[in-house]
């Protein structure tokens, strides 16, 4: 589990976005084991990282939609696990549809901590091995930002998780961050190390 830190600026959206294989490098090659990601399939790529944006996207359609789209062999007690560690349950508890509410298109009747809970959802029940993390709390404030991610690094402990922050708390969930300066890692290492060093 590793946090990406820096300043605004700094690439690292920039990094989710060309290891997802989103945008190409202007030159170099991007590696995932031995493999060019120029060389795998992006269907394939895509179903192996899952990527959740600082923009997150919503459809119109039920709770249960937003949350399916992301595994549709998802079990119900997958669902309702996943809803409770990021704090959909909250959500679906207070419409009387539960989740079978309705969302607008872009999620306009629900507010942005909301629709981030959500796309955390969709990252819990992702069957990817490695989950990209671009602000994941943005919108949340600080005690429900940090207990939501807690409960997701416990529960995805088994994968490869990459999330960019500038929580210097949420780093803290993380074992080795790496601290980005004008496009360039300026230091990779454990993170109290990184965080004493730079910030």
């Amino acid at each position: 589990h590793i946090s990406i830190i820096g300043n605004v600026g700094s690439g690292k959206t920039t990094l989710l976005k060309l290891l997802v294989n989103f945008i190409e490098p202007t030159s170099g090659v991007i590696w995932l084991d031995t493999f060019s990601t120029r060389e795998i399939a992006p269907d394939f790529l895509r179903t192996h990282i899952h990527y959740m944006s600082s923009d997150c996207n919503i459809f119109r359609g039920s709770i249960l939609d937003n949350l399916k789209i992301a595994n549709q062999q998802a079990t119900s007690d997958e669902i309702i696990n996943a809803a409770k560690l990021s704090g959909v349950e909250d959500l679906a508890l207070k419409s009387q549809r539960g989740y079978e509410m309705l969302l607008d298109e872009k999620g306009e009747n629900i507010s942005s901590g909301q629709r981030q809970s959500i796309c955390l959802a969709r990252a819990i029940l992702s069957q990817a091995d490695i989950i990209l993390l671009d602000e994941p709390t943005a919108y949340l404030d600080l005690t429900n930002g940090i207990l939501q991610m807690k409960n997701f690094f416990d529960f995805c402990n088994h994968k490869t998780i990459l999330m960019v922050t500038h929580r210097l708390d949420l780093c803290q969930l993380t074992e080795r961050s790496i601290f980005f300066k004008d496009g360039c890692v300026a230091m990779d290492g454990k993170t109290d190390d990184v965080i004493r060093d730079f910030m």
